[in-house]
Parts: C-alpha cells; sequence; structure tokens
C-alpha cells in the first residue's frame, strides 16, 4: 500500500494518537518508521492542538542528534493524514522485550540505564523534557542490544513560560504522562523537570530488573489513588541487592530535589555492575 512516497509494509505499534508502520521512501529506497497521526484526530475540536503536538515532536527530535535517539527524517500532511518519517530500529519496545524474554540480565540493565541517562542528559542540555519515559518507548536494537528513546509526544521544552503545572493535557483533559512512571511532585502539580525523567527512568530500571511494573494501575485506580501510591514509595524488596536497592531508591526518591540527575544515575548503575 502507497502512503504519499512510502509504500507500507506493516504495523509496527499503535496508541492513542497514532499508528507505526514500517515502511520504504521510495525516492530514498531506505526504510523507515512512518508514524501517521489517526485521522479521527484532525477534525473537531481540538483538532488543531492535537495536530501542532503532533508536529511538535518532529520538531523537537529533529534538534536532536544523539545515537541513543531515534532520528525524524521528515514531517508532512498527505491527503489530510500527517505523519512523521523517523529512523527505522529493526528490534522491540523495552515492554515486549521484557514479555518475551523475561527480566534482564544485570550487564544488559546497566548498559540501558547508561544508554536511556546518555540520551535524557543530552536532551536535558538541548532544554527538552521527555516526559514519558517508559518501557514501551525505549527501544532495544535486536543487532546489538543498544537502546534507544523514542516518541517525544509530550517534549516539553524548559522555559519560564513553561513552569506551571503540567499535570493534564489540553487537548484532551487526559493525564500528561503514564501513571505508573509518573514521579509524586508533578501528581502534586508542580512543574516537571529533569528530576521526574530521573524519577521514571528509576522505575524503568526496576521493571527491567524483575519484570513487574513497580506502580501498576488497576482499572479501578484514578489518578489520586496511583499518585498517593507514587507518594508512598515502594517495597524494593524484590531487588535483593542493598547497593542496587539504594540506587533505586535514590532515583525514586520524593523529594525531586534529593535525586540524582540522569547521568549520575547512570554511572552509579554502572558502578554497582562492574
Amino acid at each position: 500500500m502507497l502512503f504519499s512516497k512510502y509504500e507500507i509494509h506493516d504495523q509496527l505499534g499503535h496508541g492513542g494518537f497514532g499508528v507505526v508502520y514500517r515502511a520504504t521512501d521510495t525516492q530514498l529506497g531506505r526504510v523507515v518508521a512512518l508514524k501517521v497521526l489517526h485521522a479521527g484526530l484532525t477534525h473537531g475540536a481540538g483538532a488543531e492542538q492535537i495536530v501542532s503536538r503532533f508536529y511538535r515532536e518532529a520538531r523537537a527530535v529533529a534538534q536532536l542528534e544523539h545515537p541513543n535517539i531515534v532520528d525524524v527524517y521528515e514531517m508532512g500532511e498527505w491527503q489530510g493524514q500527517y505523519y512523521i518519517s523517523m529512523r527505522y530500529v529493526e528490534g522491540l519496545p523495552l515492554s515486549q522485550w521484557l514479555k518475551t524474554y523475561g527480566p534482564m540480565r544485570h550487564n544488559q540493565v546497566a548498559n540501558l540505564l547508561r544508554d536511556m541517562a546518555a540520551a535524557l542528559a543530552y536532551a536535558h542540555e538541548k532544554g527538552f523534557l521527555h516526559r514519558d519515559v517508559k518501557p514501551s518507548n525505549i527501544l532495544i536494537r535486536q543487532r546489538d542490544g543498544a537502546a534507544l528513546l523514542t516518541d517525544f509526544g509530550l517534549v516539553k521544552l524548559q522555559t519560564a513560560e513553561s513552569a506551571g503545572n503540567n499535570l493534564t493535557d489540553p487537548t484532551s483533559g487526559g493525564w500528561v504522562g503514564t501513571a505508573a512512571y509518573m514521579s509524586p511532585e508533578v501528581w502534586n502539580g508542580l512543574p516537571a523537570s529533569p528530576a521526574a525523567d530521573a524519577y521514571a527512568l528509576a522505575c524503568v530500571a526496576y521493571e527491567a530488573l524483575t519484570g513487574v511494573t513497580l506502580f501498576n494501575p488497576s482499572g479501578s485506580d484514578n489518578g489520586f489513588k496511583v499518585g498517593k501510591r507514587h507518594e508512598a514509595g515502594a517495597d524494593l524488596s524484590a531487588v535483593p541487592e542493598p547497593a542496587l536497592r539504594a540506587v533505586l531508591a535514590a532515583g525514586r526518591a520524593k523529594d525531586h530535589e534529593a535525586r540524582p540527575s540522569v547521568s549520575a544515575l547512570g554511572t552509579q548503575m554502572q558502578a554497582v555492575f562492574h
């Protein structure tokens, strides 16, 4: 099937905002990941904001050149449908990797944290917050096990103008972020900061080590209940090594000012494993 200049092969994934396909750019002859915004979101109330958010992701990632961040090649519109063309990474999202293979070995988690810390630290240096770090937004490349950060759909530029309550999404009224990985201060209405990405990364590290989501909301949990669970902290006893538990606890500190940076978190994890 042809979509503009792209020949679509198969579906890689889907979410609330769009579908991602494996496709070939017929002009350049390269395989890409083609993210197409759901057609139903481009009409009616809020459509302009949704399209703006979709393109904001492309513009943000286009400014980020890092080996552990999935590149954006192009954004455009074809027959009323909006799309972003990105680097295709042959592999699996970490969420699917864990379902397929089970918990990671310690050296694999150390490499995961090294790669994600590098990607996030670079984004932070450029002034961007990811705000949705989670296993489904991390790709594990098949050929070498490298981890790449993707889906900057909730990216936020760190500016004085943005320093307000950002808990809800004005385009949908829903939560900004994913409940299981949102930091206590964000739940309490404070603006996100690099420390919120560090908190989410610590939650991802726990999940990679154990195969279990640290805060997995049930169908009956509302936002208030989940937020209180984050505030109360978590039982890390499933991680037997005291030094490793200490690193995870530091990354998940309730006080965001007490958390290590993402770079320090990655370095501390490397020190535990080597």
